[in-house]
Order: structure tokens, then sequence, then C-alpha cells
């Protein structure tokens, strides 16, 4: 316990990891048999505990966070939390009411080395001694004591903490800063030797030390002259061990982190640490250190303190709020993970209420359900149209009507009754004049393209460079895309590995929204274009007509499906190219 106040590193830690512990907010649950009931304290710090509700107020709550009359309780608890880390063992002394013996009213922190079990040969422990500060002795029952203890291998009866195993080092960093200190007390020189060439009489060595230390001692009387008397000085030089007492030291706290197996970041070193690392750092101290120290306090005071209320205390247990900052990406793949389940029961046609419960989502009303229901109904139909216009995927327009999409011409309809039976006539004219009897038969028309002659071939080249500048445009355009999803990959895996769950990489971002829209933007183009160049060539070929209008969303399909597979075939390749790349010794920026 001295030691945390002789190691400045040591310091940190203990007031770190005990100040943490103690500032955590405490409640009291009632276990009730309704799986379905949450704490809500609990889920509001996002752990959720099934079976459980909220205790408003209880005396073992009030006692513990006001233990007595000159601690609160987070004083008690950070007292306790010390005395746990530096040497093991926290032990708490229990206050009575001298009226009603069984009555708890208040509890003590005491100092370890002031307690001692007592053995049983039939009950392990048959009560504790307490040793006050002029040595008396004060015997306590088992059931006016909590002993809260990390396990000593050797001792059954003791605890033991990280502070035993660092005794060494933490001498070394002791001394080696006594070392520094003596150094500057000593004129911020090095020492010598002062050899004189006879032996000194008492009288003469007091009369020397003392005129020495008057003109050449402390930091203000350094770099003086010194005048000896048929004396000689002998200088001692630095030695390679003289100057390593400042890599001592730092090798020093590297060890009592260890020993703590804490974070550099969480005590305030931040030289190579990223805000990545960092958040990191901190989930992980909250994790690993904090909640473990809670679950420790939580199950001795559950076993030997909230018994002591007898029947008021019957269904009850203390529990804490978790200090776990929320790990926003995780809940967000648990929110997408329970959807996807939800969802894929569905399709399957299992009943909404058994698809949440089987994702371990709330139970909804009746009310609720009903609701849903009727917007899964409506939603098919809604799909079923859409699969209809699919296979309807270009709509010409009705004899007689504007194509859609164009504004009418504005024409009458005797004017538009008119124009038609004159289109008609012409095109029966052309009709009949191919075939004329200077015509060739239909029979011995060339059945393939392949055997016409080369110049009677239509001269499509204009509609192989349309598409060739398409395909260039959209590739541009898609090189954008995947520029965009393989940032956000990288952050994931670089994520993923500072978090320490590489599971994560089997789950990476696939983000295809921007690519369907570039996608179905570049197929309804060609796809306008492809019209345009029909009715083209049928005009060349003395053919009236009016292009195919593409319906709306025609394409949004087919390329929304296309974008999101070719996203999870560069998310599965990311992870698989992570995951080979993955060593002990890699760190995310490596990866």
């Amino acid at each position: 316990m001295r030691a945390m106040g002789a190691v400045g590193t040591l310091f940190a830690v203990v007031n770190r990891t005990s100040t943490e512990t103690a500032a955590v907010e405490w409640h009291m649950h009632r276990r009730v048999s309704d799986r379905s009931a949450v704490c809500e304290l609990c889920e509001a710090h996002g752990e959720r505990v099934p079976g459980v509700v909220l205790v408003e107020g209880h005396v073992a709550l009030d006692i513990l966070n006001d233990p007595n009359d000159f601690y609160t309780g987070q004083e008690l608890r950070e007292a306790g939390q010390q005395h746990l880390d530096l040497t093991g063992e926290a032990w708490l002394v229990i206050e009575r009411d001298p009226r009603v013996r069984s009555m708890p009213i208040g509890l003590w922190v005491v100092r370890p080395d002031r307690m001692r079990p007592v053995p049983s040969p039939t009950r392990f422990i048959a009560g504790y001694e307490y040793v006050t500060p002029d040595g008396e002795t004060v015997p306590l029952a088992l059931d006016d004591v909590i002993f809260i203890r990390m396990p000593n291998p050797l001792d059954p009866y003791r605890g033991m903490g990280p502070v035993q195993a660092l005794l060494a080092d933490l001498d070394s960093v002791r001394y080696s800063a006594e070392w520094n200190r003596n150094f500057f007390v000593n004129s911020a020189e090095p020492g010598g030797i002062i050899e004189a060439p006879r032996q000194l009489s008492d009288r003469e060595f007091n009369d020397f030390i003392t005129r020495w230390r008057e003109q050449h001692q402390g930091v203000a009387q350094a770099h003086r002259v010194a005048l000896l008397e048929n004396m000689k000085w002998v200088e001692r030089k630095y030695t390679m061990r003289d100057m390593q007492f400042a890599e001592l030291r730092g090798v020093s706290r590297e060890v009592i982190r260890e020993a703590f197996a804490l974070h550099k970041h969480k005590l305030g070193l931040s030289d190579d640490v990223n805000r990545a690392n960092a958040e990191a750092a901190d989930a992980d101290f909250q994790a690993g250190l904090i909640v473990p120290r809670l679950k420790r306090w939580r199950g001795k005071l559950n076993q030997r303190f909230l018994p002591l209320f007898g029947e008021t205390a019957r269904d009850l247990e203390l529990a804490f709020c978790s200090p776990v900052p929320e790990d926003r990406d995780a809940a967000n793949a648990e929110r997408t993970s329970k959807a996807t389940a939800v969802k894929t029961y569905i399709e399957a046609k299992v009943p909404l209420r058994y698809a949440l419960e089987q994702a371990g989502l709330p139970e909804l009303s009746d009310e609720d359900l009903a609701e849903i229901e009727a917007e899964r109904e409506r939603e098919e139909q809604r799909r079923e149209e859409q699969r209809r216009l699919q296979q309807e995927r270009f709509v010409r327009p009705a004899p007689g009507e504007p194509a859609p999409g164009r504004e009418p011409d504005g024409e009458s309809i005797e004017d538009r009754i008119t124009r038609l039976l004159d289109e008609r006539e012409r095109a029966g004219r052309a009709l009949a004049d191919w075939l004329a009897p200077e015509r060739p038969p239909v029979a011995s028309l060339p059945r393939n393209a392949k055997d016409l002659d080369p110049d009677e071939l239509p001269d499509i080249s204009h509609v192989q460079e349309a598409w060739e500048r398409a395909l260039a445009a959209l590739l541009a355009d898609w090189a954008d895309v995947t520029a965009e999803q393989i940032d956000r990959l990288v952050d994931a895996v670089r994520d993923a590995i500072s978090a320490g769950d590489i599971e994560r990489l089997a789950a990476l971002p696939a983000d295809s929204e921007r690519g369907a829209v570039v996608l179905a933007g570049a197929m309804e183009s060609l796809a306008r274009s492809a019209a345009e160049q029909v009715v083209d060539e049928a005009r060349e070929q003395g053919v009236e007509m009016e292009p195919g209008v593409l319906a709306a969303g025609a394409m949004t399909a087919p390329a929304s499906v296309t974008a999101s597979l070719l996203a999870i075939e560069l998310a599965v390749s990311a992870g698989r190219q992570a995951l080979r790349l993955v060593t002990p010794a890699a760190t995310p920026d490596d990866v």
C-alpha cells in the first residue's frame, strides 16, 4: 500500500481503476418469472437483462450509496478497490443497530494488513480478527465482515494482487528516483574522491567535512572552485550503468502497466495513439478491467451483504450499470442481423410473432401485429405490380396516341384520323411496290445476313460506336463507385482489427446504393438510344414508327441486383485478403 505513494506510475494505474470502478451507478433488480421483462436502466446503458424489473428503493441500496457518516458510497468503493488492486484484498466491516443486532446500518472499509482470518478445522474460517492501531485485537463474526479478494494460489485464506508480483520492479523505480534526487542534492555533479597524503586526525577530518559542505554541497554551490590543502581530487566519471537509470524507469513503467493489463492511452501517453486504437483502448479498459472488478463486488455483495436483510431481500439482487461504451458498428450489425433473420422467417411464411421471438426482438401487441400484417399485404401487392411492369419492359403507345413522356401535338381527332389513314395508304403502296413482279420472290431472298452481298448490308457501325461510348462513360463513373466502396472497406477492416474482432471481416459493408443508381441510369440511357436507332433504321427503309418508351423504374431491379453482387464480391475479397494478412504482430494499418 505504501508503494502507491512512492511510485507515480503505480499511483496513476490504481487511481484510474479505482475511480472508474467507484463511479459506476448501482441499482437493484427483482427477479420475475416473465422472461420478457427487462430493467429499463440496464437497457438504457446497452445491456439487456431478461426476467428482472427495476426496484426503486431498498435499505441495502441506501447503505451501499451512503455507508456511514464519514464516507460516501463512491469513497467507500474507491478505497476498497484501492486495497483490492494493491493487495488483492478488500475488507468491509458491517455496522449493526445495537437495538436490533441482525439489522445492518452501515459499512466501513478497513486496511487489509489489520485483518486476519481465523482458520477452522470444520468450517474453513471460524471468524476474523481486527488489530487496532494500538495493538488491541477485536474478534469479528463471519457475518460481520465482507471479504472481497483476488485468490492467492499459495494461501487460500488470503488474496494476491498485481503489486505483489511487482515489488522488485517497484523498488527499482523508487531507488532510481532516489539516485536522481541525490544527484541534484550533490551539486548536480558526479561523485568523486578526495585523497589525503596521510591519515587525518578526527578534528582535521571533521573540520574538512564542515568546510566542504558549506562551500560545495547543494545545487546553489555547483561549479565553485575547490581549494584543497595537501589533498588530491580524484574525479569519478559516469559509467554505462549510471546512464541507464532513465531507461530503467521507463522499462519499469511498462512492467507495471503490463501487470495491470492497462493500455498506455489510459495513463495519458499518446505518442503513438490514434483515434481508432484510443477508442478501442477505452472500450477494452471498461470491458476488460472495470467490468470484472464490478462483477467481483456484485457477487460478494449479493452473497454476503444482501441476505442480511432477510425476507425483505427475497428475489432481489444488486446490479451495476454497464460502463462499456456502445459499439455502434456492432450494434448496427446486430440490428441488421436480426432484421435479416426476421425477413427470412417471414419469407418462409413463419408467423411474425414467432419470427420476432427467434430473433430476440421484443414482442408486439395484437394491434401492432395486425398493422404490420396489413402493411405486408400492401407490400406484396406493390411487388406484384412491379413484377408485372418488369415483364412489360417497353410500353408501346396505343394507335393514334402520343408516346408516353412526350407532349401531345395538339392536333384534333379529325386531323389525327386523316393522318393515320394517309400513313396506312402509303404503307399499302410501299408493300404493293415491294411485291411487284420485278422484285424477287420472297422464297428466293437470302435467309441469313451472311449470305448477302457486303454492299447490301446496312451500315450499323454507328450503333457499335454508340454502345462503346456508353460503356466507356459507365466504366469511368464506375471507377468512382469502386473507389468509395474500397475506402469504406479499408475503414471497416481497420476498425475490425483495432477492436480485435476478426469475425467482423465476414460481414464487411457491401454498399451498392450509388452503384445501382449509376448502372440503372446507364442502362436506361442506352435503352432510349437503342429505341431511337431502331426508329431511324426503320425510317431509312420507308417505315415510320414511334420509339418504344421504357417503363419507369424498369431497370431498377436488375441494376440493383447486379450492383449488389459486385459489391458483395468486393467485400468478400477484402475480408479474405485481410484475414490472410492478420497476424499477432500486424497492426491495423499494416493489414
